[in-house]
């Protein structure tokens, strides 16, 4: 008879319970960025640990995450002649709790991008991403983050909105 073990699967919902703010620079490139909690949200351009721990979950033990459903939706109309402006989803992780970097193979592009004359206020973009297996360690600190670029004739930009994303962990 063999032992098996069983895994167990949970999520966490992370949101930003406010507005956030991002933007893009020069070149369309991300300017302003939003990290984001539970129920709580901080925009930046740098992350520090001081101002985000706060934001962040730590893993209670090794674990593996599965699966991301982020989802993103302005709070005003926005106004894109000849532009795509595209939402970026990405997980940043510490296993010290000092320096934050990206995980590897987290990264979203929320879909559809903005892009047309008019975008009516509380348009949704999304991306469910299932097919992850990403490596934590135990005391593993993550903090989530969404930020835009920009593509076409207006790369600078500023989109507000409320931001929420669910991942699934298995240990």
């Amino acid at each position: 008879m063999k032992n098996s073990v069983k895994s167990k699967n949970y999520s966490l919902s992370f949101f930003s319970g406010k507005p956030i703010t991002m933007t893009s620079i020069e070149g369309g490139l991300t300017g302003l960025q939003a990290f984001i909690g539970f129920g709580n949200a901080v925009s930046k351009k740098v992350i520090k640990k001081s101002t985000l721990l706060h934001l962040a979950y730590t893993a209670e033990n090794n674990c593996k995450i599965k699966e991301i459903n982020a989802v993103f939706k302005n709070n005003s109309p926005l106004f894109l002649l000849d532009t795509s402006v595209y939402v970026v989803f990405q997980i940043y992780s510490s296993e010290n709790g000092k320096s934050f970097s990206k995980l590897e193979n987290s990264l979203c592009i929320l879909n559809p991008l903005y892009s047309g004359i008019f975008i009516p206020s509380t348009t949704v973009v999304s991306k469910k991403r299932s097919d992850l297996n990403i490596d934590l360690k135990k005391d593993t600190k993550i903090i989530i983050c969404f930020s835009i670029f920009s593509a076409g004739e207006t790369l600078l930009n500023k989109i507000s909105g409320f931001a929420n994303a669910e991942i699934t962990f298995e240990e």
